[in-house]
């Protein structure tokens, strides 16, 4: 009896995972290989490719010359969804050379990280001592977290702002101490900014020659012209930081500003 994909058990749906993800890099994939890979015996390994040929029956086929099972790109994968990542975790199994450049790691203590991640757990407010560029030195606040923010740059915490009677972002590596907990402010639940999605549009610069706009709306998968990315109002500056879309601004040599703000009218929402 032919088993539904709801059916399988984790164990299965990492075996199958590990197939997708084997046929997906190399093309193709022998039994003893994959044997080696599950750390089962062949004929375990031979069951289990004739699980997967019934679930996805069109996906491989056995090459009675090389005795490998062939992949058909053409057919969708079930269980591996592939990313650059993954590959990269991956390389010593399948000995393609990938390699992310790191810029230098951001300030990030552990402890501060953990303090925070328990208050946000028992929906409390916590005594800081933060640092920024208008009080370098420092000064105690009480903030009220609810997001931990990871982005290009830097680790904040989206938080009510107890002093200030607002959201902000605190970057956890500007903390140095934390202190006493207490009862919490307003919680993430009524941060507007943080709930409200908007649409940021980039396009090509309009100062590149045509097959240069070309190249560029390639590269960001552009779509008549522009592309579009959904953003977190309160994660719109981040973005323009990242592109460097505020147009005053603007580079003279459009190669060094490859995209600019399609929808400059969204900058009434950066606060």
């Amino acid at each position: 009896m032919a088993i539904a994909l709801t059916d399988l058990k984790w164990d299965a749906i990492q075996r199958m995972e590990e197939i997708e993800r084997c046929l997906f890099w190399q093309g193709s994939l022998g039994r003893t290989e994959l044997a080696l890979r599950l750390r089962m015996s062949n004929p375990q390994t031979t069951a289990i490719l004739k699980q997967y040929q019934a679930l996805n029956p069109s996906k491989i086929a056995l090459n009675n010359s090389s005795k490998r099972y062939e992949v058909d790109d053409a057919i969708q994968n079930l269980f591996y969804s592939p990313s650059l990542a993954d590959l990269e975790s991956h390389t010593d199994t399948f000995e393609i050379n990938s390699y992310s450049m790191s810029a230098p790691s951001r300030h990030t203590p552990m402890a501060v990280v953990r303090d925070i991640a328990r208050t946000i757990y028992h929906n409390q407010s916590i005594e800081i001592f933060y640092h920024s560029h208008k009080e370098p030195n420092g000064r105690r606040r009480r903030i009220t977290p609810h997001t931990f923010v990871t982005t290009t740059q830097r680790t904040h915490v989206r938080a009510w702002c107890h002093e200030s009677k607002g959201f902000r972002d605190f970057i956890i590596g500007r903390i140095s101490e934390t202190g006493s907990l207490g009862d919490p402010g307003q919680t993430g639940l009524s941060d507007e900014a943080w709930h409200t999605l908007l649409i940021l549009k980039l396009k090509a610069n309009p100062k590149l020659d045509s097959a240069q706009k070309k190249l560029i709306e390639m590269d960001f998968e552009m779509q008549a012209g522009s592309r579009e990315i959904k953003v977190k109002q309160a994660l719109l500056w981040y973005y323009f930081e990242l592109y460097n879309l505020w147009p005053e601004h603007q580079i003279q040599d459009p190669k060094h500003q490859p995209v600019i703000l399609g929808n400059i009218e969204i900058m009434k929402f950066l606060s």
